[in-house]
């Protein structure tokens, strides 16, 4: 691994290739492969679908985190420009989901889940500067050796949210707003909060949802688990039904 990457390593010390690599390492192992059938291979449904996504399920590919958004980190994000909230919340909820006191994003991906990643980068620099004016967002540059040959080869630029409760050590007191369940769109839960009238809550978990005109009811997340319940009892009730004809005689299976 330390010769495919040597370019994107170069310049930093042994230590810190140490630790990519074994980070790396890590997440690999834990990315076990499907589970097989006793013939080697994996069962198929009816629908064609076969078994891939109750197993990938089942080993944790999709799990995500459950972030918890207190009254305090609300009430300040509100309190902000009207201009800089969204971009407030995004580096809010990125600094919660990867868990750690400083975390490293790409600021164009901060921009675009905050939807401002049409805003021209003049626009967007201001915004930032006021974020760290407001004390929303601090930043921590980190060099390595080749620095000085090239000051273009930052090793890691990364941010620290001061409000993000999840780094007290005591949260006893702290009232949990809401949980973040959905990723579809981050926004709405903002949304929600500022009363925005285009939100609305799933009538099934009650995160938010975006208002349509065919007066949707359910998250994605709940819509997929009432959609799988349903093909489930379609299938029970199809073979339900060859069952009774094979014993009346009329097939034969």
């Amino acid at each position: 691994m330390k010769e495919v990457a040597g370019e994107f390593l170069y310049g930093l010390p042994e230590k810190t290739i140490d630790k990519i690599i074994e980070d790396y390492y890590e997440d690999a192992k834990r990315l076990s492969p499907l589970e097989e059938d006793k013939n080697g291979t994996n069962q198929k449904d009816d629908d064609g679908l076969g078994d891939d996504i109750d197993n990938v399920t089942a080993l944790g590919y999709f799990d995500v985190p459950i972030l918890n958004l207190y009254e305090s980190e609300m009430r300040k994000i509100a309190s902000l420009d009207s201009k800089l909230r969204t971009l407030a919340f995004a580096f809010l909820v990125v600094n919660k989901f990867y868990g750690y006191r400083y975390s490293y994003e790409c600021n164009a991906d901060l921009y675009r889940l905050s939807h401002n990643e049409k805003k021209s980068g003049k626009t967007r620099n201001v915004m930032l500067h006021r974020l760290v004016e407001n004390g929303v967002v601090k930043f921590y540059t980190k060099i390595n050796k080749a620095y000085r040959f090239n000051q273009s080869w930052i090793a890691k630029t990364s941010f620290i949210v001061p409000i993000n409760v999840d780094f007290f050590k005591d949260k006893s007191n702290e009232k949990v707003w809401m949980q973040i369940t959905n990723y579809d769109d981050i926004m709405l839960y903002l949304g929600l909060y500022l009363g925005d009238e285009r939100v609305s809550t799933c009538t099934e978990c009650g995160c938010p949802i975006e208002v349509t005109n065919n007066a949707k009811k359910y998250c994605s997340n709940c819509s997929n688990k009432k959609l799988k319940k349903a093909r489930g009892k379609a299938k029970k009730k199809h073979f339900s039904g060859k069952l009774k004809e094979r014993k009346k005689g009329k097939i034969e299976l």
